[in-house]
């Protein structure tokens, strides 16, 4: 039997419109600043669906500053995401990469949703496949590179982003990789 496809799911600019704050590198250390984040809805629907569909496990991954805001996002999750409960969220410091927070070896099949290619790139190093979170603000070009690898747009209707993540699961399940896009976000056929 083929082990259930895990999905890991970052929230700060995947889930929760963080860089939509004002001068949000200063106030996230601020009380109440990640508990009142606003949700990108389309990705919280979209998770929502995955969740329910149960052919995958899902799991919330993601940073934390300090222990207030380890207490803010799990009060955002319990108001957004109530679905994912507290065992399926797993939190990290900001400089431990994501894949040494899951606690076991990374497969093609351990998928990591997340805005930010450094912490994409990592994963991939460490084994597990990469989905990049396209949002608002970070797949402009203006700074760095853009990502080459599976791609997902959070502002995306909820419906697109389930039917981009059932692809990404399907071909990790069959293990090819048939669902690249490059960067004007047309659908490349790999042989």
């Amino acid at each position: 039997m083929i082990d259930k496809i895990r999905i890991f799911v970052d929230m700060d600019g995947t889930l929760a419109r963080f860089h939509d704050e004002n001068l949000y590198l200063e106030r996230m250390f601020e009380k109440g600043f990640f508990r009142d984040l606003k949700p990108f809805e389309n990705a919280v629907s979209a998770i929502k669906e995955l969740v329910k569909d149960n052919t995958s496990e899902i799991f919330i991954l993601s940073a934390t500053v300090n222990s207030c805001s380890l207490e803010e996002k799990q009060e955002w999750l319990d108001r957004y995401l109530p679905e994912i409960d507290k065992e399926h969220r797993i939190f990290t410091s900001l400089n431990v990469p994501k894949s040494e927070a899951i606690g076991h070896r990374l497969t093609d099949k351990d998928i990591l949703i997340d805005d930010y290619n450094k912490n994409l790139l990592e994963w991939q190093k460490a084994g597990g496949t990469s989905v990049k979170a396209k949002n608002n603000i970070n797949h402009k070009g203006l700074h760095g590179e853009l990502w080459k690898g599976d791609l997902i747009d959070i502002t995306d209707t909820a419906e697109s982003i389930v039917e981009r993540m059932t692809k990404i699961i399907v071909s990790r399940e069959k293990g090819i990789e048939e669902n690249r896009y490059n960067e004007d976000d047309e659908e490349l056929e790999i042989d």
